[in-house]
């Protein structure tokens, strides 16, 4: 199915995470938790092909729903953790998924609820995995056949959760010793091997960001891994943020890029990264001079994932169970053309105007040698 500059496929569920395997594969999981609800929780493929996004393959975990997704960097593995509390390694070809194997990572609290595993991520080598637990992270070893727990992390001194609330996301550093983690109030940025905090950002120390509560939607490190990029949402608006890599992660710039709330950001590619927003709309940003190059009208509510590709497209998930490519570049270049064709015309008018005007100076010369003969 298509639509302007996108190409969709709907779901049977709504999709709550995803990854990018190629710029034409992509996996996705979510569900509708207990199986009486007649919704699925499942993992699927989607292929680009041809031009047409598919679903051609899928996975059903029964009554757990997924809710956190990662790929990993160095083989054909895909990672994705549940609501309850479990973790499940998917081989995956063009054509198929296969489960590697199943394992509890979470734990129980005393009512019998598991704490969100939401965040998930590997290190670039793809040998380790971090995974949120609620406001604390553990830190394990993968293996084709399991994983193995390296450490739970952080809480401070006292056992308070630095994390105030449960973490939204999580990224390693592009030379894997570091790792940044937010919730809605507070970035922070860990060591990979000890686990201890080494910088903190809370959402309130922002200024000059609108009404309404200050929630981060988004946070990753510039390619570089000397700055992270922050998504800020409040009631009416949604800013940018730069922040150096150094205590308290100062914010070098901060810049309103949309006149809603924003609700996730991608990855960086080339310092390009999409941003999705709460009206369905993706925004192609470019974070050298944090400026919206293009925004595209791909879903009908709010963005739950979004992914840069290589081709400075991007693909995404919402609410509204559908997922969509976006054909960023093919509308920037339609932009391109017709402005093209603006500036074409108006050298055109303004010659032929040039023209008309000599030409009738040309005219009055020669009216004024007649009457002067």
């Amino acid at each position: 199915m298509s639509r302007g500059f996108a190409k969709y496929v709907k779901l049977k569920y709504p999709p709550t995470a995803s990854a990018v395997l190629s710029d034409k594969l992509f996996a996705v999981g979510g569900g509708g938790g207990k199986s009486k609800s007649g919704i699925p929780n499942r993992i699927s493929l989607l292929c680009l092909d041809q031009d047409e996004l598919k679903e051609i393959a899928h996975l059903d975990f029964d009554d757990d729903r997924v809710v956190g997704l990662c790929a990993s960097p160095k083989g054909k593995v895909i990672l994705c953790t549940t609501h309850g509390g479990k973790t499940h390694a998917v081989g995956y070809n063009d054509k198929e998924l296969k489960l590697m194997f199943s394992m509890a990572t979470g734990k129980a609290d005393p009512s019998g609820d598991y704490p969100s595993q939401r965040a998930v991520a590997f290190n670039p080598a793809g040998t380790q995995v971090v995974i949120s637990h609620g406001e604390k992270l553990g830190m394990w070893d993968f293996s084709t056949s399991g994983l193995k727990l390296i450490r739970d992390f952080g809480v401070n001194a006292d056992g308070k959760s630095w994390h105030a609330e449960a973490i939204r996301d999580v990224c390693f550093h592009p030379d894997g010793k570091r790792i940044l983690s937010h919730d809605d109030s507070t970035c922070c940025i860990w060591d990979a091997k000890t686990g201890k905090l080494l910088f903190e950002h809370l959402s309130e120390k922002s200024s000059n960001v609108g009404k309404g509560a200050q929630k981060f939607r988004g946070a990753v490190f510039t390619e570089d891994g000397n700055k992270i990029i922050t998504a800020l949402s409040t009631r009416d608006a949604g800013f940018i943020q730069e922040h150096k890599v150094d205590k308290d992660l100062p914010i070098v710039r901060q810049k309103k890029i949309v006149t809603c709330p924003i609700t996730t950001i991608s990855g960086l590619d080339k310092m390009i990264a999409f941003v999705g927003c709460s009206d369905g709309r993706v925004a192609m940003l470019n974070c050298a001079n944090i400026g919206i190059q293009c925004c595209l009208d791909i879903h009908s509510m709010p963005i739950t994932k979004v992914h840069a590709l290589k081709s400075h497209n991007c693909f995404s998930i919402a609410f509204d169970n559908f997922c969509g490519h976006g054909l960023m570049q093919a509308k920037i270049h339609k932009q391109r053309r017709q402005f093209a064709m603006f500036l074409i015309f108006a050298f055109l008018f303004l010659l032929s105007a040039t023209v008309f005007l000599a030409g009738g100076d040309f005219i009055r010369k020669l009216q004024g040698t007649a009457t002067v003969s």
